[in-house]
């Protein structure tokens, strides 16, 4: 096989390479392999990643059957304590994200009294608005009160 026309050379353009392909040395002939219609375009087309995107799936519906199990056993008492618990830390979490923001242009003696307030004041909120709303929300999910 001439790989000369490759790379640039002169030649006749039509003119096609007759000579016998070469081997790799062992007698045998490989062929590369070709685009046949049964290969896939895409990753996501594969029959692996179609059964693990199905056991991901699977894991994740018997962990969620499994957290609203153990979410309807609890007490109407300890529901709602879990909702003020989890609405604090989202509420608290959101309001250190906020300050880290703005936290290098306030001078130093305001970050000292103010970031410690703007903290408790996200909990105060988390406490008594945000979580009251989520109760109202999720009512139909709660077990009757006690």
């Amino acid at each position: 096989m001439d790989l000369s026309k490759l790379r640039g050379a002169k030649g006749n353009p039509g003119e096609i390479d007759q000579s016998p392909p070469a081997s790799n040395g062992a007698g045998d002939k490989r062929e590369l392999p070709s685009k046949s219609p049964k290969n896939p375009k895409s990753v996501t087309e594969t029959n692996a990643y179609k059964q693990g995107k199905a056991g991901i799936g699977q894991f994740w519906s018997n962990y969620v059957h499994l957290l609203s199990n153990y979410f309807s056993r609890m007490s109407r008492s300890d529901q709602e304590q879990l909702i003020v618990r989890g609405c604090q830390v989202v509420t608290v979490g959101c309001a250190i994200v906020l300050t880290t923001f703005f936290y290098q242009f306030v001078p130093l003696l305001i970050r000292v009294f103010t970031l410690p307030l703007f903290i408790v004041g996200s909990w105060f909120v988390a406490t008594k608005v945000v979580s009251p709303i989520i109760i109202a929300q999720f009512e139909n999910k709660l077990n009757p009160p006690d």
